[in-house]
């Protein structure tokens, strides 16, 4: 396993759940070093993050997005989905374009897959 860097943050990470534009309080814990989003399909198996149950399922692919740890940084990349992975980092007003590289994570930004949102914390 590659060495943290000096400013990254290493403790636990998790998505809270965002529904109606509110948090929820509900989390997805984020264990191991990369996790696959998406949605359970009998044809392609389960995901690591199974969204299924969450609103907006529709809007997402069996294999949607990734996130995986590097250097202690937790980093989403899109896996070719159809509605595709949107950032807002913390601070700021709007949603990115669609995310076309691998893009790193900091406590506070908010991940739309399709259109249900999660919020990335990490302490």
């Amino acid at each position: 396993m590659a060495e943290a860097s000096p400013d990254a943050p290493t403790g636990e990470a998790k998505l809270g759940i965002k529904k109606f534009g509110a948090p929820t309080g509900e989390f997805i814990p984020l264990q191991g070093e990369r996790l696959v989003v998406g949605r359970f399909d009998a044809s392609s198996g389960p995901v690591d993050i199974d969204l299924s149950g969450l609103g907006g399922q529709e809007h997402i692919s069996r294999r949607h997005a990734e996130l995986y740890r590097e250097q202690g940084r937790w980093t989403v990349r899109d896996l070719g989905s159809t509605n595709g992975v949107y950032i807002k980092h913390k601070g700021e007003t709007g949603f990115s374009p669609r995310l076309q590289e691998p893009t790193p994570l900091t406590d506070g930004d908010e991940l739309a897959f399709g259109n249900l949102m999660l919020i990335f914390h990490q302490s």
